[in-house]
């Protein structure tokens, strides 16, 4: 599904066990690996952002599916 929505996944991820002591009461996280991932992932989603908003600005793609069915239909005439 997520395919199907032309949606682009990111490689890292970031797993917050124990949620409800992993912030402080600042809202910042408490363990120092967890704000190292977290700013991994979010500078992973900004390239990501500028990557996809570059190549949107260059025109859609048409879905594959569409293309495909078009040159088997050139080619069978």
């Amino acid at each position: 599904m997520f395919i199907e929505a032309e949606a682009v996944p990111l490689r890292n991820t970031v797993v917050i066990p124990f949620v409800r002591t992993a912030f402080g009461a600042d809202g910042e996280p408490s363990d120092p690996e967890t704000d190292i991932r977290l700013q991994v992932m979010l500078d992973d989603l900004a390239w990501w952002s500028a990557a996809l908003e570059n190549a949107r600005a260059a025109g859609e793609l048409v879905p594959g599916s569409l293309r495909a069915r078009a040159a088997l239909a050139a080619a069978q005439a």
